[in-house]
This record gives C-alpha cells, structure tokens and sequence, in this order.
C-alpha cells in the first residue's frame, strides 16, 4: 500500500514536470514570436528611413551641383550666419549652364525686387515672339483706365460674334449674346489666357490706349500689332505689377490673384517648392514658349521671365522647371 502511494507520488511529480516544460515552453515560444515582431518592426524603420533619406539625397542633387558650398548646416539652419560677407548669388552661370545646350533663341531676366544691384540678363533686349505674354500690357492698360475712373469694372458686356476666338479659355463655348462683366474678361485673360475675353477687352480698351500705356512705361521691344516683346519688357511689366503707385491695392490684388493658380502651371510652378506663391502668365504658339512671373520667396520676392523662340514646344518646355527651380535655390541660400 505504502509503495502504491509513492508510485503515485512520483507520477503526480513528472506531471507536474511536465506541465512546467510545456509552460516553458510555452513562454520560450512567445518571446521568440515577440522578437521576430520586433525584427520585423526595425526592418521596415529601417527601410522606410533608408527610402527617406534616398528622395531627400535626389531631390537635393540639383541644389549641390549648382552651389558647391551648400552644406547639410546651410540648409537645415533656420537662421542665416550675418557674420559671413555677402555673396552675390551666382545666377548668370546658371542661366548659361541651362541654356547652353538648348536650340533656337532664348532670353532670361531674374531681378530680386528691392534691390536693383540683383539683376541677371542674357539677351533680355531680344525682341522675340510675345504669343500670350502680350496679354499682359493689354490688361495693365485695363487697370490704368479702371484707376482713372474711365471704366467700371462691374458694366456688362454682351459677347459678340466678332470676339470669338479659338484657342485657350472657356468664354469662347459660351453663346453669342451671353454676358460678362468688365472685370470677368480681365480675370479669364490671364488666368485663363482666354483669347476671345482678350480680344473683347481690347476693343473696349482699343489699341491706341494700349499703345500710349506701352511707350509710358518704357517697353521698347513690345508690339501689339506684331506680336512681340523681350525679357526686358516683360521683367518691366511685372515690376510695375509689383510696387506701381499708378495701380491701388485693390488692382494689384485682382491681377496677382488672376495670375495665381492659372490653367497653365506646368512650367514655372514645377520647379518651385509646394507651398511657394507664384503670380504668372504663360505664353505658347506654333514655335514659341514662354513663362513670366513674381516668385514670393519669403522676404527675397523676384521676377522670372524665360522666353525661347524658334523651338519645338514640347522638348522646349521641360526647361522652365530646371530654371525656375536652380534659381529659387540659388537665391535663397544669400
């Protein structure tokens, strides 16, 4: 009886060893199945950083090659180091860098507004095919009539046969007879670079106002009869946009807006940073493109003008976004 007893003692005891190897490992199972987690976990860290820091490396590629004293401090750094000497940005071997191996005729002007010693150029005096750019005298001439008091913006206008036009903007699928304020034709015009709202405007406005309002200011290769303009002109233009006591908050505030998030923001605004504000206005015809505008670049604003003739369209276009891009970055590491 007695060794019954213990027989049972013993079995009791390797069951209970038992059951504490099968816990064991049980929990051995578990913490392997938790490291392998957190293996996974590192490695997918790992990897997404390594996809981060990859883009950041090929987004900033451009930055470095265009500026060989660009450090990793220099753009990280929220503030600018004041006890460096000043450097003038280095824009005109940009501006020769991409154009360089570019056909046909091509003319650039980039001013940093409020300093006039910041300046670069390269055959701005070319008179060169305006196409749409010559939109903008026509409309700036509008505004100096609305300033003058000769023209209400809000008077209706009934559209007319003769207005149509085919080509960019909406207005020109609208009836004969349908009506748009002074105003709506000047909005679509340029940010729409609706032709047929242009071309009502114009009559409006005529031609010879438009021409006193082009010797005013100083526009010697802008003509509206032959269709053509230069980097200078159009660099002049958009000066005057920018800080002209002629044109009243209000006007200023209406052309900028209308030249804000156009139907055409495949140039320029490409190469610029989301978030950074550009007014513009495109230009295109069978062998000519062009792109012209103020970037606000913080507390450094700046003109931008590109304009190529005698170039294919398409090939011709990808270069405004290199542009615009190496000079945002050029001019905001000075």
């Amino acid at each position: 009886m007695l060794r019954k007893k213990e027989d049972l003692a013993r079995d009791r005891n390797r069951n209970l060893d038992n059951q504490q190897l099968d816990f064991t490992k049980k929990v051995d199972k578990e913490k392997n199945i938790e490291k392998s987690r957190r293996l996974v976990v590192i490695m997918l860290l790992l990897t997404t950083g390594l996809s981060v820091l990859l883009w950041l490396t090929r987004s900033l590629d451009f930055y470095f090659k265009t500026n060989s004293s660009i450090s990793f401090s220099n753009i990280f750094s929220f503030q600018k180091n004041t006890d460096l000497p000043f450097q003038k940005p280095n824009i005109d071997s940009i501006i020769e860098k991409i154009l360089a191996q570019e056909t046909g005729e091509w003319a650039a002007h980039v001013h940093v507004l409020g300093d006039p010693d910041l300046s670069w150029s390269k055959n701005a005096d070319l008179a060169l095919t305006a196409a749409s750019l010559i939109k903008l005298p026509v409309i700036l001439t509008y505004y100096q009539e609305v300033e003058a008091g000769n023209i209400d913006q809000s008077t209706t206008y009934r559209l007319e046969r003769q207005d149509l036009r085919l080509g960019a903007g909406s207005l020109q699928r609208q009836k004969i007879g349908s009506t748009s304020t002074y105003q709506n034709l000047a909005h679509l015009s340029l940010n729409e670079s609706d032709n047929t709202a242009y071309t009502a405007l114009l009559r409006i406005i005529t031609i010879l106002k438009v021409n006193e309002f082009i010797d005013s200011l100083g526009l010697t290769s802008t003509n509206l009869e032959e269709n053509t303009t230069s980097a200078s002109d159009i660099g002049k233009i958009f000066k005057h946009i920018y800080d002209s006591p002629d044109l009243s908050p209000s006007s200023r505030k209406q052309i900028i807006d209308s030249l804000t998030n156009t139907a055409f923001e495949n140039r320029f605004p490409l190469g610029l940073p989301q978030g950074i504000h550009i007014a513009h206005k495109i230009g295109t015809e069978t062998n000519s493109v062009s792109d012209a505008g103020i970037v606000f670049a913080h507390d450094k604003d700046f003109i931008l003008v590109l304009i190529a003739d005698k170039v294919s369209p398409p090939k011709a276009e990808l270069v405004f976004s290199e542009f615009s891009r190496a000079i945002y970055w050029q001019l905001l590491n000075h």
